[in-house]
Parts: structure tokens; C-alpha cells; sequence
């Protein structure tokens, strides 16, 4: 499975590429991070200032090409060359809007924590999950790779979302 990563301003993008490309080469998993897209708005912010901030963005895309990733152009470009996606940008608040594309195209899409900064887009990326994945859950929940998983088991387990609200919404 290829993966695609969204975001470069976190070192969680280096460090994940690193991780899952070192098992994918041990033939521990199927999956490898083969590209990553950065959208461009960089909200790092280190304590010793701007001009560290974009040292450490730097220093991340290098780290994450050097672990065999390469970056496109556009989200377009990633998500046609991907099977799933993991939005690792620094800042929740725009975790919904960089995730919606993977999802509506029934991808396999992570979300690094936190899920979303409100519950309004928590609340979104149930309803978006409810349109494009709810009809094959039952079978497919279990199979990651059919894209029927809700993907919501650690932003409930965190309290992101309520199990109450999703039965409630999904039992509508």
C-alpha cells in the first residue's frame, strides 16, 4: 500500500516515513510512504523564533525525501498516486480540511492528533465518513484496505467524539 503524507511542517512526517519505510523493508508491512505534499502554510512555531521554525521545516523535508519520499505539486497529484493518506499537519484546525479529499474518495485516511481543534469539524468528518464508508462498514470493517473503516476508534478512545453522538447519528 502506498501511502501518502499530508503536511511537513510536524516531524511527525520524517519520523513516520522513517518508521513505516524501515518495515516495509524489513517485510514486517506492505504499506510505504512513497510521497508527501506540503500545503504550504507552515504553523510550526519554534521557541527560538521564525527563522528556526523554517530551519526545522527544512530540515524535515530533507529528512523526509532522504527516507524515500518524494514531494508533489498538489493534493490532486498526491492522491493519484497514493492508496491512503496521513494528514500529519501541525495544526487540527485544518486536519478536516486537508482530510476530506482522501476521504471522499474512499482512501484509508489517518489524522494525527488532535483529530480537529472543534466538534463541528469532528462532527464533519463523522458526516463525511457516515456518506462515503457507512454503507460497507459491516463487512468491512475489520479489512482496512477495503475502505470501509470509520477510522474514528482513537479519536474516540481520546474523547475527541462521543460514542453516544456517532450511535446516535449513525443509528438515524
Amino acid at each position: 500500500m502506498r501511502i501518502g503524507a499530508i503536511g511537513i511542517d510536524s516531524s511527525h512526517t520524517p519520523v513516520f516515513t522513517k518508521a513505516i519505510n524501515a518495515l516495509h523493508k524489513e517485510g514486517k508491512t506492505k504499506c510505504q510512504v512513497t510521497a508527501f505534499w506540503d500545503p504550504g502554510t507552515h504553523e510550526w512555531q519554534h521557541p527560538a523564533g521564525p527563522e528556526q521554525s523554517k530551519k526545522d521545516v527544512a530540515k524535515w523535508r530533507e529528512d523526509t525525501i532522504a527516507e524515500g519520499a518524494r514531494q508533489v505539486d498538489s493534493l490532486d497529484a498526491l492522491l493519484g498516486q497514493v492508496d491512503g493518506v496521513m494528514v500529519l499537519n501541525i495544526n487540527g484546525h485544518r486536519h478536516l480540511e486537508l482530510a476530506i479529499g482522501p476521504i471522499a474518495k474512499g482512501m484509508p485516511t489517518y489524522i494525527d492528533k488532535p483529530l480537529t481543534c472543534s466538534i463541528d469539524q469532528a462532527k464533519a468528518l463523522l458526516a463525511s465518513f457516515m456518506r462515503d464508508r457507512l454503507k460497507g462498514y459491516r463487512w468491512g470493517r475489520k479489512e482496512m484496505c477495503k475502505r470501509h473503516c470509520s477510522y474514528l476508534s482513537a479519536y474516540i478512545h481520546f474523547g475527541h467524539i462521543s460514542t453516544v453522538y456517532v450511535a446516535l447519528k449513525v443509528g438515524r
